[in-house]
């Protein structure tokens, strides 16, 4: 599916309509960690995960896959990404266990 942009490149994206309990867990935690280092956040709560593809200006409608698609992560990267610019700043990078 398309992250709709107005004049701008569309997000071609995977998303889940899955909810993922551990994930929202996370989310959690880093949005009050980015309060109380007074950061700005997301107050609205609101979480779509997702991968971002690739951008382009075609908008593709949400369509249910017919397997999942899945794959192993190895490592956790908290990255500042200025919206908009393409600006993206490496803060931490963390190894996960297997």
């Amino acid at each position: 599916m398309s992250f709709k942009h107005q004049h701008e490149p569309q997000a071609f994206v995977l998303s889940s309509s899955w909810e993922n309990e551990a994930l929202m867990y996370l989310y959690k935690q880093l949005r009050e960690s980015m309060y109380e280092a007074g950061l700005p956040y997301d107050r609205s709560g609101h979480l779509t995960p997702h991968m971002t593809l690739l951008y382009d200006r075609k908008t593709v409608p949400a369509e249910r896959l017919d397997r999942p698609v899945r794959w192993k992560v190895r490592e956790f990267l908290l990255i500042h990404s200025e919206y908009g610019s393409s600006k993206h700043q490496l803060i931490g990078r963390w190894p996960l266990l297997d």
